[in-house]
């Protein structure tokens, strides 16, 4: 999954995650030239029956997230971060189809703005405790050390910026904590992504303790050392374990 034109930059980040040895969910990926032809429902049976056995089973149960990969998107000077579809709590086969139907449809909607092919990559859903999103390097150029933002549930919320996360900098052994509101936060339940109100115990108590920014940091860093750029990593925790959702370079600094 290391050729951007055929697997898309999504894909692409994922596959140098693996090369690096770090935890990420099982990864399947569609290639591009086989997207379009996905309308098709027999081009769909069959693209469908090389996925893994693996990751069939996730089906209904935790079920399944299906994520665009776009050659456009993730790529070194241009993130294309939020021009595409990312489908949660997939739990069925005919749900399956449609969701990668709808992210061929999103790069039809910005192929006029952002020309390029679209591949599919499709995970088993991790039901994260914590997640959140972590930069190398400040993209605000203000902060030394690893930042990271992180907040109960789902990163959806941290992603699109509808909750106040916890805000962590890593530099070497020192750890600096900001509190945040920590208002909202996000649950995949069957097929919908559903939004709730934190209570105020969760929003007046640190997200991570210290041993985990410094964990995720180092996981960045290692990313950061491969890709020989900064990045911009979603990450969360299920289980005491850190998977690693999705890495790009940081386009903005």
């Amino acid at each position: 999954m290391t050729d951007r034109a055929i697997w898309g930059g999504k894909a692409t980040g994922l596959a140098k995650i693996m090369g690096a040895a770090l935890t990420l969910p099982e990864t399947a990926c569609i290639a591009c030239q086989n997207v379009p032809h996905l309308s098709d429902n027999d081009a769909l049976d069959l693209a469908l029956g090389t996925l893994p056995d693996s990751i069939a089973a996730s089906l209904p149960d935790p079920g399944l997230v299906v994520r665009s990969s776009s050659t456009h998107e993730d790529g070194a000077t241009a993130s294309g971060a939020g021009l595409y579809k990312t489908v949660f709590g997939v739990t069925s086969v005919d749900l399956l189809k449609r969701a990668i139907n709808d992210c061929w449809k999103s790069a039809d909607i910005q192929s006029s703005k952002h020309p390029g092919s679209m591949g599919v990559v499709v995970q088993p859903l991790i039901p994260c405790e914590i997640s959140g999103v972590a930069f190398s390097k400040d993209p605000m150029g203000m902060t030394p050390g690893i930042c990271i933002e992180a907040s109960w549930g789902n990163c959806s919320a941290v992603v699109d910026g509808r909750t106040d996360p916890d805000r962590y900098v890593v530099d070497g052994h020192k750890v600096t904590h900001t509190l945040g509101r920590k208002n909202v936060y996000d649950m995949v339940i069957g097929t919908q992504t559903h939004s709730f109100e934190t209570p105020d115990d969760l929003c007046q108590i640190p997200v991570l303790k210290n041993e985990e920014a410094r964990k995720i940091a180092s996981l960045v860093k290692t990313m950061a050392d491969v890709m020989k750029t900064p990045v911009d990593v979603e990450w969360g925790i299920c289980n005491d374990i850190v998977y690693l959702f999705q890495c790009r370079a940081i386009t903005t600094i």
